[in-house]
């Protein structure tokens, strides 16, 4: 399943979805967290990198529920 990206014109013509799917999107963020040594950075980049923008907010709720 591809990660759908409702707020991002680029992906309008692809219902919406982004060219990466959920599985590579979690392994991108185990890959960078790996690479830099801190989830929320790797965090940042997968958002960009998948289209949607990134909220301090949601990232520390989910950060939260992980403990």
């Amino acid at each position: 399943m591809f990660c759908k990206v409702s707020n991002n014109p680029l992906f309008n013509g692809n219902d919406g979805r982004s060219s990466i799917c959920y599985n590579c999107a979690n392994e991108l963020l185990s890959y960078y967290t790996d690479f830099f040594k801190s989830r929320k950075l790797a965090a940042q980049l997968v958002c960009l990198i998948v289209g949607v923008p990134y909220n301090d907010s949601m990232f520390d709720t989910y950060e939260k529920k992980m403990i």
